[in-house]
Formats: C-alpha cells, structure tokens, sequence
C-alpha cells in the first residue's frame, strides 16, 4: 500500500516536473542555446524549485495535509521538515497570498517562446511552445483537479477548488 501512495506522488508531480523542464528548453531554444539562454533555463528551473519550497513553507503549514499521507503532492510530509504547523483556518488566505508567487512559471516560457518565435521561426521553437501551453495550462491544472486536488484533505477550504468544484 505504501508504494501504491508513493507512486501517486510522484505521478502528481509529474506535469510539474514536465513544465519546469519543456519551460527551461523553450527558454534555451528562444535564446538558441545562448549563455543568457542557458542561464535563462537554469534560472527558471532553480524558481521552480524555489517556488515548491515557497509553498511547502508559506502555504503547507496551514493545510491538514501537513505532515501526513493526506497531501496528494507530498509536499506537507517535507513542510513538516522545515517548518512548524500553523492554524489551518488561515490556509485559504495564505494560499491566495502565496500562489502569487509560483504563477510566473506559467508565463515566463510562454513569453520567451513567443518572442524566440517572433525573432526567429523554427520548428522546434513552436513545438516546444506549444508542448509547454499543452501541459502547463491544460494538463498540469486538469491533473491536479481531477486527481490531485480531488484526493486533498484541503479542497473545501481551497480557493482554487471552491471556484470549480469536481
């Protein structure tokens, strides 16, 4: 049962991973493989990062998946690792204050990509572009409603999930 769980997780992060790594080659390719190109992907993989921690430390503390099998992502079991607990009954206003933070990681490629587009047309450019918006805007955000979000001990307290439930 355990490695039934384990693997949930990491099939919920999955899409994430996918993102930050089609992100981080489209950002290499619109600078065709440049220095700034390579710093540029470097960068956005390291705010990836960043970014999970961010929310293991400013959003998991207030969740009941903190520290426990019940979040989805894992994330609350590493939160319980660095930080300590908070009262849940701010979750829905610490995630609202803190998703903020990550968003950008859905732009950023996009951007760069379009641009990369504009200066310079390839192929590879475009389907790079169009992956990252299939599985940062469609299949990461239906993933993690459907499966992720679904399993959450959090989800009636969301405000991502109240705005569309399932």
């Amino acid at each position: 049962m355990k490695k039934n769980k384990q693997l949930k997780v990491v099939m919920d992060n999955i899409p994430y991973v996918g993102m930050l790594i089609i992100g981080a080659l489209t950002i290499a390719t619109s600078f065709l493989f440049s220095t700034n190109g390579i710093i540029g992907a470097l960068s956005y993989l390291l705010y990836g990062i960043l970014g999970s921690l961010w929310v293991m430390i400013f959003v998991c503390p207030y969740c009941h998946g903190y520290g426990n099998d019940g979040c989805p992502s894992g994330y609350g079991k590493l939160s319980a690792k660095m930080v300590k607990k908070k009262d849940q009954q701010f979750f829905a206003q610490k995630f609202k204050k803190n998703i903020a933070v990550i968003v950008p990681l859905w732009i950023i490629p996009a951007v760069c990509g379009v641009i990369g587009l504009i200066q310079v047309f390839s192929w590879l450019m475009l389907f790079l572009v169009l992956i990252f918006i299939v599985d940062a805007w469609i299949i990461l955000p239906m993933l993690s409603k459907k499966e992720g979000c679904n399993r959450c001990p959090q989800k009636n307290q969301c405000p991502w999930m109240k705005k569309k439930k399932m």
